[in-house]
């Protein structure tokens, strides 16, 4: 089974040696106020409960249709800003369109993979391992495949960080950036809707 990515972090403050000369031991020891021991500690036992909790249950606890809700959230903020700069001129070469049909995409994706789990028999270990491989897809593939793990070790569509992100676009004053970014999430989204739906026809088929 493949795990895509897993980040503890705090919800608000940032650490801000990441990725300089300064992230050591006695830096991190700082930020924690000399707490790294415990903390590393505690994300060890979660990160243990969370993989128990996979190994546990034939089916993966992923609703993707919450992901849908959390995509129509960050989607309207880039749209209304999209739409301020088309209507000033200041952005050009760009549609309101590319992110909504990219939703369009992924939700009919998430409803048919919910429909699917709805309809199947989940006793049958067989059938989930199809439908985990599916929802595991919707993970791997919201992971940026135009950004390198090297400059961006958190490439998450949603939840990551960096020039990438919809939050990222939603905000960017440059322009190009903004226009090349967006168009790489529409690209993003489209792509995985498509993983997400991959062998889904095959599962409906032997229901």
């Amino acid at each position: 089974m493949r795990v895509s990515a897993l980040r503890l972090c705090p919800k608000t403050e940032s650490y801000a040696y990441y990725g300089t000369n300064l992230d050591n031991v006695d830096h991190l020891n700082y930020q924690t106020n000399h707490r790294t021991g415990e903390m590393t500690a505690t994300a060890a036992q979660f990160a243990g409960l969370m993989a128990l909790q996979l190994a546990h249950d034939h089916l993966l606890a992923l609703d993707v249709s919450r992901y849908s809700r959390v995509l129509k959230t960050a989607l309207k903020r880039v749209s209304g800003r999209i739409s301020l700069l088309l209507q000033s001129g200041q952005l050009k070469g760009v549609s309101r369109t590319w992110l909504s049909d990219a939703q369009g995409s992924f939700n009919r994706a998430a409803g048919s993979i919910s429909t699917t789990i709805r309809n199947s028999d989940l006793d049958n270990q067989k059938t989930c391992r199809k439908i985990n491989d599916q929802l595991m897809r919707v993970e791997h593939n919201l992971l940026s495949p135009y950004v390198s793990p090297v400059d961006a070790p958190f490439r998450h569509l949603l939840l990551g960080r960096g020039a990438h992100t919809l939050a990222s676009i939603a905000e960017t004053a440059d322009m190009e950036q903004l226009r090349v970014q967006l168009a790489l999430a529409t690209w993003t989204l489209k792509g995985c809707a498509h993983a997400m739906v991959g062998d889904i026809w095959d599962i409906q088929d032997q229901i």
